[in-house]
């Protein structure tokens, strides 16, 4: 919908929309006029990090050169907040504590560019980039010293800009430098202290809270706060070993900062080590835990955590390949050593070289966790999110479409998707009560990724790497139009569908079958790694063969389907209503057990018949049949999954293309084809759609034919609006499927261990992907 003036769907009033980037990442001119190296400068400089093919990090974005063109963007898109941050060594340059003028009167030009255009300047003291000098001085965050010169650094911006400022903001993600620059290593100074790196942790903190006490003293006029990357750790699946492996991981970074900044003290690693090695000092609690106004909530994606015994299951026979190294590595310092992050099942990796997967309604998840946790937080803004693409030299040029795929180019509809679902989330949020008063885009412009260079792209405007060429993307357009509409233009969740799933062809949107109604397969469904397609033609699926004519026994040859298995029961049917020449056809019940005539029936056609006869009205038979209809979920899952792998084996060692038959409702044969699909790495939300569109594809003969001919069912409606009784039968819910595949995952980690777990091998599991996976790059 494109409503903007459906008040409905429209932010509260004052809301703040906005965009974010950073110094190191957007400036360049890494030593001009006066400026001194930071230790990424050093560290690129001097071979400790290699330069991403196609990036210039010493110019990156060269926003010090182009900040007038570059804020005429921002006034064009007319968000009413810009976050930026200023670089530390660009205004004290040595350890004697000499300021840069010229450093300084660049960000005089910043914020009152920003104001003559209306925006409000919103400044963060440190986005990482430590100065060299203060590195060799006293060994950086390691070093207590640390804390003195930072607030000095603040004392001298608050003079400098405390009039002009509407949000302050000591530090971004202080977790990351402090963990990933002296505990592990990853990122410069890349010193490996280990749990010594602690006192990093302490020394950084106690930094931010000295400086929300300079701003306090220099009497700024703008709110203050920090800025946290809160990663939102989840479990894996709802199995009780991973609930407690997420809560223990929550402690590797989120509750790390939060704990502390919070009032709460450290968490028992941190402070074990900081006492041991006397970096805590009296007072530094009630330092670190000055009160704030608002609180920086930076989002991407959330980690998936297992316990670390059923980690290893999350990996065997999943597919996903290199990013498993990935995964383990930064596992090891996000959620510890007795938790393991994992896979997200069924999502997609953001590009082939796994910067992150898509965690659909993650942020809602996240926010929802903080203020659970932390009932008295401050209130919140997201002052970063967005959606990183890669940029592939020659195939990515600047006016390509991405097409759901992973480079980004001008035509950047999978950021809008990403960008349309975290407001979605918002709005949901803020609906339910948690106080969150702004969104910040990451980011206003293309900018130098850290050690993804220009490799990895967030920007609404895309910057060619060689000649600085600024071009507007459609997300730049898009996000005008959410500013301007305070939100209405985005859908709600509800009306978009809370997904953008992969364009269906080929067998998911619907096979034609002569003769034989209601016929689907798998064919076009797109995997997670987004390079192959599944091939159409080789496993089919229909609920009509009892109304197959022998036009459809022509077309199934003609088609060279070699098996049918039957699925219904023997109390279903009484006699064969077909017979192939050349077709083999093998009767599979995945419902052994259940009788009508005893009462234990599970099948969603005889309870909503036997309601209907009990005199039931709609509401009330859609009600019964969906409660029947969740046990036969169940029943299959639990006790059929052999019968299921040995379906999936016959497929795998056929010699030809396999058709499934059940009659009526899509349980059955929707689940066999959801943990083939899932096997075949299909992303969940793709599963889930396909199956519950299936619908819309009956043919109306089918229709009239279970409508009148079988069960004299009315298609009435309940009095909230939802499905009556035949569309309950025709279109089971969605969100029985979504509970299926993590009832499997609970137990069994995986869809595809899953059948390993019930008889299928290895073997079966690479011959069917070496059979439907078809290479679309």
């Amino acid at each position: 919908m494109n409503d903007t003036n459906n008040d409905n769907l429209r932010f509260p009033e004052g809301f703040l929309w906005g965009t974010s980037n950073a110094a190191y990442q957007i400036e360049g001119a890494w030593d001009a006029d006066g400026k001194a190296p930071s230790i990424w400068d050093i560290a690129i400089h001097s071979g400790q990090l290699p330069v991403p093919e196609g990036s210039d990090l010493s110019v990156a974005s060269d926003e010090y050169h182009r900040l007038s063109e570059d804020l005429d963007l921002l006034g064009e898109i007319g968000a009413p907040v810009h976050r930026f941050s200023v670089s530390w060594p660009r205004i004290i340059i040595d350890d004697q504590k000499t300021t840069n003028p010229a450093g300084l009167d660049y960000y005089d030009r910043l914020v009152d560019g920003l104001l003559e255009r209306g925006i409000r300047p919103a400044a963060c003291l440190y986005h990482w980039d430590t100065p060299q000098w203060l590195e060799d001085r006293c060994g950086g965050w390691m070093g207590r010293e640390s804390v003195d010169w930072f607030t000095d650094f603040t004392h001298i911006m608050a003079q400098r800009l405390g009039d002009r400022v509407d949000q302050w903001y000591t530090m971004n993600e202080p977790s990351h430098p402090a963990l990933a620059g002296y505990v592990a290593g990853m990122f410069p100074p890349m010193r490996q202290e280990g749990e010594r790196g602690f006192d990093a942790v302490h020394n950084i903190l106690l930094a931010h809270g000295m400086s929300v006490r300079a701003l306090r003293e220099e009497n700024v006029k703008g709110s203050i706060g920090v800025i946290l990357a809160v990663i939102g750790m989840q479990p894996a699946t709802s199995n009780p070993d991973d609930i407690a492996a997420a809560d223990r991981a929550s402690y590797g970074i989120d509750r790390m900062m939060l704990d502390p900044l919070l009032g709460r003290g450290h968490v028992p690693t941190v402070r074990r080590q900081v006492e041991e090695d006397g970096a805590c000092r009296d007072n530094d609690m009630e330092i670190i835990s000055e009160p704030l106004d608002v609180l920086g909530v930076n989002w991407y994606s959330s980690l998936n955590v297992a316990s670390t015994e059923r980690a290893p299951k999350f990996y065997d026979a999943a597919g996903v390949g290199e990013h498993a190294a990935g995964l383990r590595q930064f596992g090891g310092i996000a959620a510890g050593e007795d938790s393991a992050v994992v896979p997200a099942p069924g999502h997609r990796w953001w590009d082939d070289h796994g910067f992150r997967q898509d965690t659909p309604g993650g942020l809602k998840r996240t926010l929802e966790w903080v203020h659970r946790e932390y009932p008295d937080h401050p209130r919140i803004i997201v002052t970063e999110n967005g959606r990183g693409m890669e940029h592939r030299a020659g195939a990515a040029h600047a006016t390509g479409h991405d097409g759901g795929g992973f480079y980004d180019g001008v035509h950047d509809l999978t950021r809008i998707a990403y960008l349309t679902r975290s407001i979605q989330d918002l709005r949901e949020i803020i609906a339910g009560g948690i106080d969150v008063g702004g969104y910040y885009i990451w980011s206003s412009i293309d900018n130098i990724q850290w050690m993804n260079g220009f490799r990895e792209r967030f920007g609404l405007v895309h910057v060619n790497a060689d000649s600085l060429e600024r071009e507007r993307k459609d997300s730049f357009f898009w996000f005008s139009k959410v500013v301007e509409s305070n939100g209405a233009c985005v859908p709600s969740s509800e009306e978009a569908g809370n997904n953008v799933a992969a364009p269906f062809d080929g067998d998911a949107a619907g096979i034609v079958i002569h003769g034989v109604p209601n016929a689907r397969g798998i064919g076009g469904l797109m995997t997670v790694d987004g390079h192959h397609r599944l091939r159409n033609g080789l496993f089919l699926r229909s609920a009509g063969l009892n109304f197959m004519t022998p036009e459809g026994r022509n077309d199934l040859q003609r088609l060279g389907v070699r098996t049918i298995v039957d699925l219904r029961d023997s109390w279903e049917v009484t006699r064969w209503p077909y017979e192939v020449d050349g077709i083999e056809v093998l009767r599979i019940p995945l419902l052994a057990g259940s009788n009508p005539s005893d009462g234990s029936t599970s099948d969603f056609i005889f309870s909503v018949a036997a309601a209907r006869l009990s005199g039931a009205n709609g509401e009330q038979t859609s009600r019964m049949g969906r409660e029947i209809l969740e046990g036969t979920y169940r029943n299959i899952v639990d006790n059929s999954g052999s019968s299921i792998a040995y379906i999936l084996t016959l497929l795998a060692e056929g010699n030809g293309p396999m058709l499934i038959h059940c009659t009526a409702g899509k349980d059955r044969t929707g689940i066999v084809a959801a943990v083939l699909e899932a096997i075949l790495g299909v992303d969940d939300e793709s599963i889930v759609s396909s199956y519950a569109q299936s619908a819309g594809n009956l043919g109306e003969a089918f229709r009239k034919a279970i409508s009148s001919g079988m069960l004299d069912i009315p298609n009435d409606t309940t009095s909230d609006g939802g499905v009556g009784a035949l569309a309950g039968i025709l279109a089971s819910p969605a969100s029985l499927m979504r509970e299926m595949l993590g009832r499997i995952r609970s137990k069994h980690c995986t869809v595809a261990q899953y059948c390993l777990d019930n008889g299928m091998t290895k073997e079966h599991l690479e011959q069917l992907r070496s059979m439907f996976l078809e290479p679309i790059d």
